[in-house]
């Protein structure tokens, strides 16, 4: 090889190494200066955790609702609840799961031809995180139902299948693999605007999922933050809601994708959908009239989404506009539903499920 190439290759290693090196003392800066969050998958042992726990260490940084929740057998599903668990919040709120790992109560059997039960999927707005069981929209619009006059025809049933953290993906999984054994004559989709999310966002997700190797160095954490950040500003004007549903994105996309199943799904057995689509109360937005609600375009996007799958739509939206939106959701740093949120949804979901009995349940 001639000096020169021979000088050449050498420089070209030379560069490397020092590359290299530069960015490995970058890498030990971070870890210096910014402390990287630890994701364990240990398991956690026992039922019940003593003392009480801050409604937002619920999902805080090192989540410790893992004592209710579990690695998940069903394929590309990361976690899900852990049968016959309890845990109670600091504010005082039981939260139990039954022997289905539902919070709910247990249900008069799997195996039913009951005209009337309803299974509900969302996330933590239909777990109903920051009330009692009794008080979320599924176990208020089963009371409702009871106590109509259809009631006469059958036993109403409301199944709760919200976990908090799920995703469109998610429910779509719990459904497939978990929910038709109950054999639901409809199925509810409690949808939120952060359900396209995928993955890393949730802290439930991050806790039970094993981590990527780039995860391992903060330096790389760091550029794909910084990729998702200009995504947010390019792709959603600096909205995050409005990134995620950015058509031809794999975040909507994801969401696309999980209706296309659940039609394929419910359609097979005669299963009746009903999507029930949650305004996302910001900070930011909270005391302003309801006329300056900042989401209604993408209200619309995932209802004609939701209709050309064939499926029935509640858009909450003007329901929920009846009332202060302070009053309709917990605290001020709090976007979930209130009491009165879970009663308002509970009863816009059985006026639009009563006016129509004969398609969702067969009423003559």
């Amino acid at each position: 090889m001639p000096f020169s190439l021979k000088r050449g290759a050498w420089l070209l290693v030379v560069n490397a190494a020092l590359f290299v090196f530069i960015l490995a003392l970058i890498e030990v800066g971070l870890r210096v200066s910014h402390r990287i969050q630890i994701w364990t998958t240990k398991p956690v042992v026992g039922v019940n955790v003593p003392g009480s726990l801050p409604i937002d260490d619920f999902w805080g940084a090192t989540p410790r609702s893992v004592v209710i929740h579990r690695g998940s057998s069903i394929p590309g599903l990361a976690y899900e609840m852990a049968p016959n668990r309890e845990l109670r919040a600091g504010d005082g709120t039981l939260i139990k799961t039954n022997q289905f790992g539902m919070r709910d109560y247990e249900p008069a059997a799997q195996d039913s031809d009951s005209p009337c039960r309803i299974v509900v999927l969302g996330d933590s707005y239909t777990f109903g995180l920051g009330v009692r069981e009794e008080e979320a929209y599924p176990k208020v619009l089963e009371k409702l139902l009871r106590q109509s006059p259809e009631a006469a025809q059958c036993q109403f049933e409301v199944l709760n299948f919200g976990v908090v953290g799920y995703s469109s993906h998610d429910e779509d999984l719990v459904l497939k693999y978990r929910a038709v054994n109950f054999h639901p004559r409809v199925v509810m989709i409690g949808y939120v605007l952060n359900d396209p999310e995928l993955g890393r966002v949730e802290n439930l997700h991050r806790y039970f999922t094993k981590r990527a190797w780039w995860q391992h160095f903060r330096l790389l954490r760091l550029a794909v933050e910084a990729k998702d950040n200009w995504d947010i500003k390019r792709l959603g004007g600096g909205d995050y809601y409005v990134y995620l549903h950015a058509p031809g994105r794999r975040e909507w996309q994801s969401v696309v994708d999980a209706f296309s199943d659940i039609r394929d799904v419910t359609s097979r057995r005669n299963i009746k959908v009903l999507v029930v689509i949650f305004p996302e109360l910001t900070e930011s937005f909270k005391g302003k009239p309801w006329k300056d609600y900042p989401y209604t375009k993408i209200h619309r996007q995932v209802s004609d989404l939701a209709i050309r799958n064939g499926f029935r739509v509640v858009d909450l939206l003007d329901a929920f506009s009846q009332y202060p939106s302070r009053d309709v959701v917990l605290q001020a740093a709090d976007d979930h539903p209130s009491v009165l949120g879970h009663e308002v949804a509970a009863r816009a979901i059985e006026k639009e499920l009563l006016a129509e009995s004969s398609y969702f349940f067969g009423f003559q």
